[in-house]
């Protein structure tokens, strides 16, 4: 304001002399002045706070004000700025909300969380506070399978379902025990889906060695659960680790993986190797439906410890 308003008066006085040598009249200079100050008063009466349009408000998110308070989380998964414009009809937290790629734990649940129906996903989402869903036809993304009319399984109900496809759902889920992610020496997830029909994570480290990421509020023994899928006409063995100790798990063919593992609270992970390394995404195994769930069974690994604040 300091630099425009001395160009503004600048202006009006070269607008006023400029007239003023056309028509040989001052008063010309005089109307010029007089319609700035009329201008001026005008503009400065409107308020800045009055809404100039008025838009109508998708009703999924009028549906998500019926739910109960707590986090919403909005498919697809990802920073997208209508969510961020109608966050302010429901006025509810949000997760994600962070562009792709972004490091540390916010993209790495994205990533963990991005299709709703995988088992073990509803659980994880109550562990961090999602009370709420809503779901776009583009759930996983522009180009692919719409997921309109779907249902996402018995850890969500229904709210709402709308004309457009879109769906909004109550987390009726128990949180699970600690929150898994695959952080690392994985692809970004699959989609469309694997053969067995949930999102896949090839396991490409170049080294062969990758981690499993552990986030729990409170001390527990849980068993780590997943499925694991072989090269195609391969056989191959995947082991899981702590500092001390691994299992091994031959695979030949799609197969169930659990162990029971001592999680500390906060963020802590378990080794993934196999041998030899995959050379790319299709000579590697790929894991999907990784999940924590509790068990009262002695522990085979103990989480090796990153950070004691769980961040949630």
């Amino acid at each position: 304001m300091t630099g425009l308003v001395p160009l503004a008066a600048l202006g009006l006085q070269w607008t006023a002399e400029r007239l003023v040598r056309r028509s040989g009249r001052e008063s010309a200079a005089v109307v010029v002045v007089v319609a700035a100050m009329v201008f001026s008063f005008l503009e400065l009466a409107i308020d800045p706070a009055s809404p100039r349009f008025r838009t109508s408000v998708p009703p999924e998110y009028a549906a998500v004000r019926s739910t109960p308070p707590g986090i919403v989380a909005e498919y697809p998964l990802g920073q997208d700025p209508d969510q961020l414009f109608w966050q302010r009809v429901h006025g509810r937290s949000m997760l994600g909300g962070v562009p792709a790629g972004t490091p540390g734990q916010a993209d790495e649940a994205r990533l963990s969380l991005g299709d709703p129906a995988v088992p073990g996903v509803g659980e994880q989402l109550a562990l961090l506070g999602v009370t709420a869903l809503v779901v776009h036809p583009d759930a996983f993304g522009k180009g692919a399978p719409s997921v309109a009319g779907r249902s996402f399984g018995p850890a969500y109900a229904l709210v709402a379902r709308e004309p457009d496809g879109t769906s909004v759902w109550r987390v009726v889920a128990n949180p699970a025990p600690a929150l898994v992610s695959l952080s690392g020496g994985f692809s970004d997830p699959t989609t469309p889906a694997t053969p067995g029909g949930t999102v896949g994570y090839a396991f490409t480290s170049p080294a062969g060695v990758g981690t499993i990421g552990l986030t729990a509020r409170a001390p527990e023994v849980v068993r780590l659960s997943l499925v694991a899928t072989p090269p195609a006409g391969k056989q191959q063995v995947l082991r899981l680790a702590d500092d001390k100790t691994q299992v091994e798990y031959p695979l030949d063919g799609r197969s169930s993986v659990s162990v029971t593992v001592a999680v500390p609270r906060g963020q802590s992970y378990v080794l993934v190797k196999t041998d030899p390394a995959a050379t790319s995404a299709q000579d590697a195994i790929v894991l999907a439906a990784p999940r924590a769930s509790r068990t009262g069974a002695a522990p085979r690994l103990h989480a090796i410890l990153v950070s004691a604040d769980p961040g949630f």
